[in-house]
């Protein structure tokens, strides 16, 4: 059985087509349709009471798009959870060809082209972050349509956050342990109103994540680089130190390296203890 967990802030105008475009794109699919109204004020939760066959949740205040998410997965009933954003943006008829995926994947991401204008360069950067900590190239790091096994999100739920960094800290976890991902192009369509992602604010908050998420599952891959480039700066300035001053033993290039020897056993000490979780 797949659930498909429909999260609703504000989004009055689209949310009967979203809901109506899912349910014509699954009819020879066992499913449900949970919607999570997120405290909307615009009259979204009066546009969801004349909607028949869906499961609505409605929490009485603003909690977070990962919060509505989580929420959805708690009531669901499917091995499968799909989610899909209810702006209008993300195509529904692609959810089947998404869950033929699952039968060998245990999370399918829908690949966003074209990405969202300002988005582009940010999710770039976001990209090659990624790609530089877990070795992993991902096309669309943090897609508002995707599915995965509810035993995968169950797994990761005391990681996963209230705001809208859930989905990229479902895809760090799944990259960092190597479950098998598969990535679907999607065309991405305009959105209707505006966006309530802040998006330079959010930008940084997904580095922040990122870093953290790879620290917690590989911290080698984060102190180890940290480390060498210590110990690399601390040779340069022994060398500048030799040729400018004929001094070896320069103070500055000693605390580099410590430092750096102390970062490496860090690192060393908590990769064990990751190990032994």
């Amino acid at each position: 059985m797949l659930s498909v967990i429909v999260p609703v802030y504000n989004e009055r105008e689209t949310v009967g087509q979203v809901l109506a475009e899912i349910d014509s794109s699954l009819t020879e699919i066992d499913h449900e349709i949970i919607v999570v109204d997120d405290g909307s004020t615009d009259g979204s939760q009066e546009s969801l009471k004349g909607i028949n066959g869906i499961k609505l949740i409605r929490q009485s205040e603003n909690c977070g798009y990962g919060y509505s998410i989580k929420a959805g997965i708690m009531e669901a009933r499917g091995e499968n959870i799909a989610i899909i954003d209810a702006d209008g943006t993300y195509p529904a008829c692609r959810i089947p060809e998404m869950l033929a995926l699952m039968n060998t994947h245990q999370m399918v991401v829908a690949a966003r082209k074209p990405l969202p204008r300002f988005n582009y360069l940010a999710k770039l950067i976001l990209r090659g972050i990624v790609w530089i900590l877990t070795r992993s190239s991902v096309p669309d790091l943090n897609s508002g349509l995707r599915i995965f096994r509810k035993e995968l999100a169950e797994k990761y739920m005391h990681l996963l956050p209230d705001g809208y960094s859930f989905t990229t800290t479902l895809t760090i976890a799944c990259l960092s342990n190597h479950h098998k991902i598969a990535y679907l192009p999607i065309d991405y369509r305009m959105r209707r109103g505006h966006s309530k992602l802040k998006p330079l604010r959010e930008f940084f908050k997904f580095i922040i994540l990122i870093v953290r998420l790879v620290t917690y599952f590989k911290p080698l891959e984060v102190f180890l680089p940290a480390s060498a480039l210590l110990f690399l700066a601390g040779l340069a300035v022994g060398f500048y130190s030799l040729v400018v001053y004929h001094r070896v033993m320069d103070v500055t290039m000693i605390v580099l390296m410590l430092f750096s020897v102390q970062i490496a056993l860090l690192g060393l000490l908590a990769d064990l203890i990751n190990r032994k979780k």
